[in-house]
């Protein structure tokens, strides 16, 4: 059986963390665009090469969860926002321990579709890994 790597446990426990909230979670991994709002699009904002993670240890990881909320709902916009840092500042992973140690985020105004506008909130937290 693969070793699961403590990149892999962040999405994954970041995406089982959100499950709960009214919000599609989509993973690097899914390929499709949707146009589902609102939703939160999860990466690793320092990707660091998977061969490399088989030798060494990484302490401290970075996670983007962008919300994507229509705009013409500021104050839905502003709940979702704390529910997503709330939840993932107390993340639990489901196989390494992690820890919130840092985040900031703010909501921008996102015109990039031609039928609606959008508020894109960029979350980024830094969180530390305990082997």
């Amino acid at each position: 059986m693969e070793p699961i790597y403590p990149v892999v446990d962040l999405l994954l426990s970041a995406q089982q963390a959100l499950k709960d909230i009214n919000v599609l979670v989509l993973l690097p991994s899914d390929d499709d665009d949707n146009l589902h709002f609102p939703q939160v699009d999860l990466s690793i904002a320092n990707t660091v090469d998977v061969s490399q993670l088989k030798y060494g240890s990484q302490d401290q990881i970075s996670l983007t969860a962008d919300l994507y909320v229509d705009r013409d709902s500021y104050g839905d916009t502003l709940n979702l926002q704390q529910n997503v840092i709330d939840r993932l500042k107390s993340l639990t992973g489901l196989n390494y321990p992690f820890k919130a140690t840092h985040y900031s985020s703010r909501i921008l105004t996102d015109n990039s579709l031609e039928d609606r506008s959008l508020f894109h909130v960029p979350i980024l937290m830094d969180y530390q890994v305990n082997y």
